[in-house]
């Protein structure tokens, strides 16, 4: 049940157009790393910008329908698919969509928190704003675009649930379903999410009208009539899902993290320049503990439930499961971006938020966060543009490979520990780390229609697989061939190509160069088509 607004509540609301002009300025401050390269720097961003490309081009392109097959079906984690089918004719740029779509997942969460926060609250705050600090996340930096937009949803999509909690029963069961299905289609975390927000709210009713003995029937035949209709707006989803066929992961293990459960905590906000992250990441957690701690009352009651259980399952639920990999630290994620939501956060006027130790650490965490990743998307520019200008030097037909010159397997992923340390991995000891993205070589196919191994697919989806003239070549998991794994096999003065995992391939895309060995340089030289500072593209003499 949500609270009346009182007297005091209404006179502390802040004032409409100061937080308007407060929303806008956090949004802008949001959408600044975005603007800065016209590739993001996320680690499978463009992976499924590829997928994208290949949805929307293969129907009328002879080289993609040599290579693939792409087949739309009703299945989870398709929210980028979906709305990449709609932004790229919309733009005709499927770098400009890209930005567009990323965007719209800042402007979705935050206004989502806001949104969330009024219908529980019955008034308007400046605490939801808070949740911008976790918009930078470490699944966001990981490219998980649809979890990220889809878990955003999720809070529009409890923020009308509960709005409507005086409408007739038929339009609360109707809306429970097509918010249940938009969001399992979208991504499966966004379906659990909802599902956890509004069903915790109704078994907390039910338990707060039993808990009143007599005159509490009523709460718990209304907490009951929600929970049945949550439950059966969740049926067509559970039934999609158990007839979709699911093939379970054979791709790269995931790290085992160094600090176990605590290695979590890293996830929350995602800093480029501080590596490890985890010091600064603690900072936000415990500004959300102090803001729960200094007012007890402070989180609403319709939350709690789904609070501790996201908290309980980002300490202890395994790190993979089924074909999903970091799954606990998505927990870790929503469990602060809902206390965000559900906060209090009562700070009445302008003047005495800019007195309150709450926002000034807010805004601290939040601006180390904006500056660091505008820079740090700045800087990564030049190497996307030199990977797009590679890309573009391919024929047509060609079949791209991706050899990786680096001893850690996720040296790509700079927010994360670096298993194998070393000088070289950086631009200059000031800066991030700015290695080539693990999974850049897919822009072989968006810029030249070529056949790259699966490694913008997802075994879960199933939209997208090689064709049978390409089947040999297939994986189900985008990692590509580590020069250090081959360079033992290779005769002294043979050439990369010689290598069973190369030979197929009509070229080569090897990153990042700037760790090329004078050793490996000369084994490559030969056969190098174009050499950069980030990338060297080989050409295979015997194709």
């Amino acid at each position: 049940m949500m609270p009346s607004p009182t007297h005091t509540s209404r006179r502390n609301e802040p004032r409409r157009g100061s937080l308007l002009v407060a929303f806008g300025a956090v949004l802008l401050c949001l959408c600044l790393p975005i603007l800065q390269a016209k590739l993001p720097p996320l680690a499978d961003f463009s992976n499924h910008l590829a997928r994208a490309h290949i949805a929307q081009h293969i129907a009328t392109d002879p080289s993609l329908q040599q290579a693939y097959i792409f087949e739309w079906r009703p299945l989870t984690n398709t929210l980028f698919d979906l709305l990449m089918a709609v932004l790229i004719p919309l733009f005709g740029d499927i770098y400009t969509a890209a930005r567009v779509s990323l965007l719209i997942y800042m402007a979705t969460l935050l206004g989502g928190a806001m949104a969330l926060h009024r219908v529980l609250w019955q008034r308007w705050s400046y605490g939801p704003l808070v949740a911008a600090i976790f918009a930078y996340n470490g699944a966001f930096a990981a490219g998980f675009f649809s979890f990220c937009l889809g878990s955003a949803l999720g809070l529009w999509a409890a923020a009308g649930w509960f709005a409507l909690q005086q409408q007739q029963t038929i339009i609360r069961g109707l809306y429970a379903m097509g918010a249940a299905l938009m969001l399992y289609l979208a991504h499966l975390f966004a379906f659990g999410f909802f599902g956890l927000i509004a069903a915790g709210a109704e078994a907390q009713k039910i338990w707060r009208a039993h808990r009143a003995g007599d005159g509490g029937e009523a709460g718990v035949a209304s907490g009951v009539l929600s929970l049945s209709l949550l439950a059966l707006g969740a049926i067509p989803c559970l039934a999609l899902h158990l007839a979709t066929p699911h093939v379970p992961s054979t791709g790269a293990d995931v790290p085992v993290p160094l600090l176990g459960p605590l290695d979590n905590l890293v996830w929350p906000i995602h800093v480029p320049w501080i590596n490890p992250p985890l010091p600064f990441s603690i900072i936000g957690c415990l500004l959300l503990a102090y803001m729960v701690a200094k007012h007890p009352k402070g989180l609403h009651p319709n939350a709690t439930l789904a609070v501790g259980v996201l908290a309980l399952m980002g300490l202890l639920c395994p790190e993979v499961i089924w074909d999903t990999s970091f799954v606990s630290p998505r927990f870790l994620i929503l469990c602060c971006v809902l206390i965000s939501a559900c906060w209090s956060g009562n700070i009445p006027r302008t003047s005495a938020a800019l007195r309150h130790p709450i926002v000034w650490a807010t805004v601290g965490i939040f601006s180390v966060s904006i500056v660091t990743n505008t820079l740090h998307w700045r800087r990564y520019e030049p190497i996307a543009n030199e990977a797009i200008e590679m890309a573009r030097m391919l024929p047509s037909e060609a079949r791209v490979e991706h050899l990786w010159n680096d001893r850690s397997r996720f040296g790509s992923w700079v927010w994360m520990h670096s298993r194998d340390p070393e000088p070289a991995l950086r631009v200059d000891p000031t800066q991030q780390i700015l290695p080539p993205n693990i999974h850049i070589g897919s822009l072989a196919t968006i810029e030249a229609n070529a056949f790259v191994p699966l490694l913008f697919t997802h075994p879960s989806k199933q939209l997208l697989r090689a064709s049978s003239a390409f089947q040999s070549l297939d994986r189900t998991q985008g990692l590509p061939v580590y020069f250090v794994t081959i360079e033992n096999d290779l005769q002294p003065n043979g050439s990369v190509f010689d290598h069973p995992s190369l030979a197929p391939y009509t070229h080569v895309l090897v990153s990042f160069a700037t760790r090329l060995s004078d050793e490996q340089k000369r084994r490559l030289e030969a056969d190098a088509l174009a050499k950069g500072r980030w990338f060297w593209l080989l050409e295979n003499p015997n194709p």
